[in-house]
């Protein structure tokens, strides 16, 4: 069997800056994505060896691994580094009051998100 696999989903986020390709596959070779995009386009470089992986109703996002990353972070060898150096020199200012979250309900009809 093939390393390769085409996984097909309702929606793949293509990342190219646009709205996801409905009706979407990604291939991957191994753990590089290939290709990714409507699956019309994706099928067209897989083939019958390739494992396929069916996903309907899904929204598939290739290559992010952490769900909880910080896309506005630098991207510098040393993100931690830099953010740091902005912390120490940015101005000193009072500490901000919060609000508790249903002070600032802004949700239609009163409906508290869960």
């Amino acid at each position: 069997m093939s390393s390769r696999k085409l996984i097909a989903a309702a929606r793949v986020v293509t990342g190219s800056g646009g709205r996801c390709a409905e009706d979407g596959a990604v291939l991957t070779d191994g753990d590089t994505v290939v290709a990714a995009g409507r699956r019309t386009e994706v099928e067209v470089p897989a083939d019958e060896r390739d494992e396929r992986i069916e996903l309907p109703g899904t929204t598939v996002l290739p290559g992010l691994v952490d769900a909880h990353v910080h896309l506005v972070f630098d991207a510098g060898t040393d993100p931690v580094r830099t953010l740091e150096g902005q912390d120490d020199e940015a101005p000193r200012r009072p500490p901000t009051r919060w609000a508790p979250a249903a002070a600032r309900d802004s949700s239609p009809r009163g409906v508290r998100p869960t």
